[in-house]
């Protein structure tokens, strides 16, 4: 099972892995290990990170998306970093603001990653408090109106079915982005849609979850799940035809609450949804 889920990984993160490759399911290969072991092995050597961080960059499709992406990888390639010529430690005088004997390529690579982690991070921070503001005003104009459109927000294993479950809630004329792919979009999407007493909600998709995100990841993940903390009430959809279905929906729960800290009142408005059920019976068509 878990092969097959690294093997779907692969091929529906758009990547184009070479005709052999070695995986190992650890969060992060130092860089020498990955080149020991590629060098014995003769095939190239991945770790969990940049496996999921190729199929996240194959799906992002707004800035900000890019630049959570380009943090994490930036923070990855730092804790990778090592002198290329540690023996004879390459220095170039000093010139301008540096001072002493000079400056190794390792410092150069750590500086210039060190500036451009800052700048990234300002950003972001810049635009989450951003998003903070309108939602703050969007929940104003709610309170003030005579009845507030209340937001369900559906969460879920990654592949689990919610993006087609949030394209039949709202009624929309297509399937919208749901493909049978880990990770089809790394954003939220809104819909308008009716509850069946005709009353107005809005339903909130957001991005699916894994077992055992990197560390790196966490913060990009997070910030596509600030909509669930604004929502009324969580739709967890489980992909009941999976064998580790349970496996994946205490995955779900144990992010929601240790990872992204939502508040216990909210994860007690939680209702769970089983999706692909038609699978069960061996029958065709995905949920």
């Amino acid at each position: 099972e878990e092969e097959e889920e690294r093997e779907a990984a692969l091929r529906g993160g758009g990547l184009e892995p070479p005709s052999c490759v070695a995986f190992l399911n650890l969060e992060c290969l130092s860089t020498a290990m990955e080149r020991r072991l590629a060098e014995g092995w003769g095939v190239p050597v991945v770790d969990r990170f940049s496996v999921i961080l190729r199929i996240f960059q194959a799906r992002a499709t707004t800035q900000t998306a890019g630049r959570q992406l380009e943090l994490a990888r930036l923070r990855y390639e730092r804790a990778r970093l090592v002198d290329p010529d540690a023996s004879h430690s390459q220095q170039r005088g000093a010139t301008g603001k540096l001072s002493g004997p000079g400056e190794t390529q390792l410092e150069r690579s750590r500086r210039v990653i060190d500036a451009r982690i800052g700048a990234l991070s300002r950003q972001l921070a810049a635009e989450a408090r951003a998003r903070a503001s309108r939602r703050r005003a969007r929940r104003g104009r709610d309170d003030g109106a005579a009845c507030r459109v209340p937001v369900v927000c559906l969460v879920g294993y990654t592949n689990a079915g919610k993006s087609a479950l949030h394209a039949r809630l709202a009624q929309a004329g297509d399937a919208g982005r749901a493909r049978d792919a880990p990770f089809a979009s790394l954003e939220t999407q809104r819909r308008a849609g009716r509850l069946s007493d005709g009353s107005e909600v809005v339903y909130v998709d957001t991005v699916g979850f894994v077992e055992s995100l990197p560390h790196g990841l966490v913060q990009s993940f997070a910030s596509t799940l600030e909509a669930a903390r604004e929502s009324d009430v969580l739709l967890l959809v489980v992909d009941c035809a999976s064998a580790r279905a349970v496996r994946q929906r205490d995955t779900v729960v144990s992010t929601l609450r240790n990872e992204l800290c939502l508040p216990e009142e909210l994860l007690a408005r939680t209702i769970e949804v089983h999706a692909k059920s038609d699978l069960l019976g061996g029958g065709g068509g995905g949920g």
